[in-house]
């Protein structure tokens, strides 16, 4: 049973103290006096809030928890330090895993992933979909510091009784209780405000030699993606060009991504080009694209529009200005808002995705109903579960508007990648759009 209280300590932070509820096992009288929770000598921690850890071993004491190359260690770490080491030692804390009494620890710059123990090593890993085994792990029950310290604490492990997370040789190792001043200063804890505060952390990163979709040969397999799905090609470059009208109530749709009359992106885009190209063969329209924003009319437009199109399509300022505009209004935006998620490639280009069909609000709109549904990774969810629900609620989308109605871009494309675990859009890779069968090699 596990008795909860408030209290409030250091730094601004309140407390909340629980009993670790890990399963007990006797230990030798010798080692039965060590301190026990109490809000008297149990200080900083609470989920939610954002954290560094500093040793107290006598003339270590200058030290903090950190990761790097995805162990754990101590280092000397101060305001000076380098931003990277600043961010390695900084702590989001959320309830444990497996214990909401207790508490885990996510890295604040490594999208996703979580300090757990393994062969007695700390380490930070990435939470896979459904593993009871890493949660455990990944959890710590808060005690009274182990040397008596008041207001230090020490970290018990959730599944293995008796152990503790302390430092040895400037690593970090879960151990079992020692009953002796060396072990227990080694044992003990201080929390101390984050060396990267929230509001000004580094936004999260994939995990080493995890890619993200913004690295340029992900951000071209992306591309081709849309472009399956867009041009029935994966040859994107080839569809500067491309303009006509889908029937889909949007007026014209051209470009690379599908750019539209009817939706302001394509005023937006000509306008953009514009600016930088005065007197392009495109600015003469201008006037008729701001009339018929938001409609599916053509009026003004016809009957030279795509012709023109056409031509501007051949000017390397105009592809790159519907490259920048792609980047601006929903490449960049939905990318970093994945990130913020904790998704990896795969979930990037599914918020990407859904921001081409539905706009980058629509696609906002999507992932509210989706965190409705399940945590993101972000939040301690799990990512397979998580696009799992963004996917359903992007179908439920899709299928309000007739032009959309057919799915496969998720169905036999996204779907088939989240099946096979591929979260990092790993090649070689293979699906189905309408029907239509593609690969990258």
């Amino acid at each position: 049973m596990n008795n909860l209280k408030t209290v409030s300590v250091g730094l601004g932070l309140a407390l909340t103290l629980g009993a670790c509820s890990a399963p007990q096992r006797t230990l030798p009288d010798a080692l039965s006096n060590a301190p026990t929770l109490s809000a008297q000598a149990v200080g900083g921690l609470e989920a939610g809030r954002r954290v560094s850890l500093r040793v107290v071993t006598p003339g270590f004491d200058n030290r903090f928890i950190r990761h790097a190359n995805s162990l754990g260690f101590t280092e000397v770490v101060n305001a000076g330090s380098g931003d990277t080491l600043r961010s390695d030692a900084s702590w989001d804390v959320v309830a444990g895993l497996a214990d909401s009494s207790c508490f885990s620890f996510k890295s604040v710059n490594v999208g996703g992933q979580y300090l757990r123990h393994f062969n007695s090593r700390l380490r930070i890993d990435v939470l896979k979909s459904n593993d009871d085994l890493f949660k455990n792990d990944a959890t710590f029950c808060a005690v009274a510091g182990l040397n008596g310290q008041a207001g230090t604490l020490s970290l018990a492990s959730k599944n293995y009784p008796g152990r503790y997370l302390r430092h040895r040789n400037g690593e970090l190792w879960l151990d079992t209780l020692s009953d002796n001043s060396f072990f227990k200063n080694d044992a003990t804890w201080a929390v101390a405000a984050p060396f990267k505060a929230a509001g000004t952390v580094t936004p999260p990163q994939p995990p080493p030699g995890e890619a993200d979709l913004s690295e340029p040969g992900k951000k071209d397999i992306a591309m081709q993606l849309v472009s399956s799905a867009e041009n029935s090609t994966l040859n994107w470059r080839a569809k500067f060009g491309y303009i006509e009208d889908i029937g889909d109530g949007r007026g014209y749709t051209g470009g690379i991504i599908g750019f539209t009359s009817g939706t302001s992106d394509m005023l937006e885009l000509v306008q953009r080009y514009t600016n930088n190209v005065p007197g392009n063969v495109l600015a003469k329209y201008l006037p008729a694209l701001r009339r018929v924003d938001g409609s599916a009319s053509h009026s003004g437009l016809d009957p030279n529009y795509t012709t023109d199109w056409r031509t501007a399509a051949s000017d390397q300022r105009f592809q790159q200005e519907q490259e920048s505009e792609r980047d601006r209004v929903y490449f960049n935006p939905s990318v970093q808002d994945a990130k913020a998620d904790g998704l990896r490639a795969l979930g990037q280009f599914a918020y990407y995705d859904a921001a081409v069909v539905h706009g980058y609000d629509g696609m906002r709109s999507v992932r509210r109903r989706a965190l409705a549904r399940a945590k993101s990774p972000s939040q301690g969810g799990e990512e397979v579960a998580y696009l799992n629900a963004f996917l359903d609620e992007r179908v439920i989308e899709m299928q309000k508007e007739a032009a959309h109605e057919d799915t496969t871009r998720i169905d036999t494309a996204q779907r088939v990648f989240l099946r096979a675990g591929n979260l990092d859009l790993n090649t070689p890779l293979n699906w189905k759009v309408y029907g239509d069968s593609f690969s990258i090699r």
